[in-house]
């Protein structure tokens, strides 16, 4: 999902890269490459300290957001 957001922002849009921030979560061995989005690999279902790192990364980039900024999922 992270992947198809940065090609849709970032290549369909045309979105300057410093504007599209974020943080995903997935399991070890799983994941791709990408270029702004940050991905934290992490086991399930009893979450490690990544896990928790990347929900409050997110919960931090939400609390700063303004007006002018788009949060999907919020």
């Amino acid at each position: 999902m992270v992947a198809g957001a940065e090609r849709h922002y970032l290549d369909a849009i045309g979105l300057a890269a410093d504007r599209l921030l974020g943080t995903a979560a997935t399991c070890h061995g799983h994941g791709c490459a990408t270029r702004q989005i940050k991905v934290i690999k992490d086991c399930h279902p009893v979450p490690e300290d990544a896990r928790l790192e990347a929900a409050a990364t997110a919960f931090e980039l939400a609390r700063a957001a303004t007006a002018d900024d788009l949060v999907p999922g919020a």
